[in-house]
């Protein structure tokens, strides 16, 4: 249903001149992944909204969102698939965050482990991205420069002595990212660019 209205879409913005035909399924693809993406971000901020936590929800889907648009990763093979996975990490996220606090040293250990991997692995080139090697190169940087941004508000809440929440959420996407790469490596779900 959603594929049809984004296509129907697209075919009108081509009648009115603001695209050209070769563009129409182009679009009609982001389209339905702009909608599909706000479509769960929706139901996620709910879902930390209800459990009493809406700006540390906010922060995990950011950090972990904007992560994920320069690294890849590991794609479920179907929209459900991914909005299912998508809320089964946050009640994971949700639900781990005392036992996180508890052990907060061996955590603190994780997240510098997760920023390693992400750090030192180039950006998954999923089947759907199909990314050129410009576009994976301009993809490492923008790696590099979010980690960066995002280490550095992750050191300022420490300094401002933050609500633990707020930096366990932010570093959580980091967790998240990372597990993300390692699994679409070991399930080789990675295209090389010689493949096409």
């Amino acid at each position: 249903m959603l594929e049809n209205y984004c296509k129907h879409l697209a075919v009108m913005m081509c009648e009115n001149d603001l695209i050209k035909q070769t563009n129409v399924s182009t679009y009609a693809f982001e389209l339905q992944m702009m909608i599909e993406a706000a479509i769960v971000h929706f139901f996620l901020l709910l879902f930390f909204t209800i459990v009493r936590d809406p700006v540390g929800g906010l922060m995990f889907i950011v950090s972990f969102g904007l992560l994920r648009a320069g690294t890849g990763g590991f794609h479920c093979k179907t929209n459900i698939g991914c909005i299912a996975m998508s809320f089964m990490v946050s009640i994971y996220v949700f639900s781990s965050k005392e036992l996180c606090q508890k052990y907060l040293l061996l955590y603190q250990g994780v997240v510098a482990l997760s920023i390693i991997i992400i750090l030192l692995s180039k950006p998954i080139n999923h089947p759907n991205m199909n990314w050129s090697d410009n576009e994976l190169f301009h993809a490492k940087r923008y790696v590099l420069i979010l980690v960066s941004i995002l280490i550095v508000v992750l050191f300022s809440l420490e300094i401002l002595n933050a609500d633990f929440s707020l930096e366990y959420y932010l570093s959580s996407g980091f967790i998240q990212c990372a597990i993300s790469i390692l699994i679409a490596k070991i399930i080789g779900q990675e295209v090389k660019n010689d493949e096409g």
